[in-house]
């Protein structure tokens, strides 16, 4: 349904970017982008956005321990 109401209302329909890790979608309550003094201070970790795509923060933590 919310397909067609964009389509009737030609509104393009906009991607959320995905985690290429484990595919989910970027959402509102992810605010935060990655930054490198999160891990130095322990702070939680924001998303990673790069050339190489986007990365959730559940998996950043996982690559960052290995």
């Amino acid at each position: 349904m919310a397909d067609r109401w964009e389509t009737e209302q030609k509104r393009p329909r906009v991607e959320l970017p995905k985690c290429s890790s484990c595919h989910r979608e970027r959402t509102l309550n992810d605010a935060y982008d990655y930054n490198p003094l999160q891990v130095v201070t322990g702070q939680p970790l924001g998303w990673y956005s790069g050339d190489d795509g986007e990365v959730c923060p559940e998996c950043m933590t996982k690559m960052l321990r290995g």
